[in-house]
């Protein structure tokens, strides 16, 4: 089972060194940890109060949805915390909110769900190796349909993957004191300027300067922006 959704495909951030526990009624359970990346689509435009979704996508390249199943188990007093009707509806993982989640001064992890999701391999094809190639395991096949080509074609079951939806929320009040606030200022400042006496002297001074400000926080939000050519953001 891989990270379908990862944005690293140097590394497929299982750690190493994961021991196994195996009991006496031959039960081998196998607590993998991970350090993974994944892509997720940014829409800004109602930064700094945006929300975002990202998903994460795990499943099998080699076994269809008939030969691996995913189960999801609940671990002691989150049993009734689960939704366990209905393997298709999403779940709410507060295991994982409450216990593994470090929090985050620019981000705050509101909800997390859990859910499976069915994959197509109509577009997908491989070749059936000839007869003969004494391939013996799963790692070989796969060697072996690159290498050794009849030009049949063979069926791939569709796959089953499991998505993990974490939906996070922009802290604020930083952008709101360091932007929001001085801009506001500044158009009240912008509004003064009009009202200022000519004869005063200071009108064209002051709005240079309201102007100059303004360039200067188009500068400081410009760099807080994540680059996109999709969404403009409101601000």
């Amino acid at each position: 089972m891989i990270q379908l959704s990862s944005a690293d495909f140097n590394n497929h951030g299982f750690l190493a060194h994961d021991f196994v526990t195996v009991t006496a009624e031959g039960e081998v359970m196998w607590f993998v940890s991970a350090m993974l990346k994944t892509t997720c689509r940014v829409d800004i435009s109602m930064f700094p109060f945006d929300e975002q979704i990202c998903e994460m996508q795990f499943g099998s390249w080699l076994h269809s949805k008939d030969e691996l199943e995913y189960v999801f188990l609940p671990i002691g007093e989150s049993y009734d915390k689960v939704n366990l009707t209905g393997c298709d509806q999403a779940r709410m993982v507060n295991r994982a909110l409450n216990v593994s989640y470090y929090r985050d001064t620019d981000w705050n992890l509101t909800n997390a769900t859990v859910h499976y999701e069915a994959r197509s391999t109509d577009h997908f094809a491989a070749w059936e190796a000839g007869s003969g190639s004494g391939m013996s395991s799963p790692e070989d096949q796969r060697f072996q349909r690159q290498d050794i080509v009849t030009g049949q074609m063979i069926t791939i079951p569709d796959q089953r993957d499991f998505v993990l939806r974490i939906r996070i929320k922009r802290r604020s009040l930083y952008y709101i004191w360091n932007i929001i606030v001085p801009c506001v200022m500044l158009s009240v400042l912008t509004i003064v300027t009009f009202m200022t006496p000519v004869e005063s002297g200071e009108k064209i001074q002051l709005g240079l300067s309201v102007f100059l400000a303004f360039s200067m926080f188009m500068m400081l939000i410009s760099k807080c922006i994540p680059p996109t050519a999709e969404e403009i953001p409101i601000i």
